[in-house]
C-alpha cells in the first residue's frame, strides 16, 4: 500500500512540474512555443494529465 502511494505521489509530482516547466517555458517563448522542442516534451509528458476530465465537460460550459 505504501508503494502504491509513493508511485501515485511521483506521478502527481512528475505530472505537476512538467506543467509548471511549460508554463514557464510557454511564458518566454509564447509565439513558437509549439515549435520548442522543450515545450514538446512538456505537452507529452502532461497530455495524459491535460485530457483527464469527464467527457462531458465541453457540455458543462455556459455559453454567453
Amino acid at each position: 500500500m505504501a508503494l502504491l502511494l509513493i508511485i501515485v505521489h511521483t506521478l502527481i509530482l512528475v505530472a505537476g512540474l512538467s506543467l509548471l516547466g511549460q508554463g514557464i517555458v510557454g511564458v518566454f517563448n509564447w509565439r513558437r512555443r509549439h515549435e520548442n522542442f522543450v515545450y514538446q516534451l512538456f505537452s507529452i509528458i502532461t497530455r495524459p494529465v491535460v485530457s483527464f476530465r469527464s467527457p462531458d465537460h465541453a457540455a458543462r460550459v455556459i455559453p454567453r
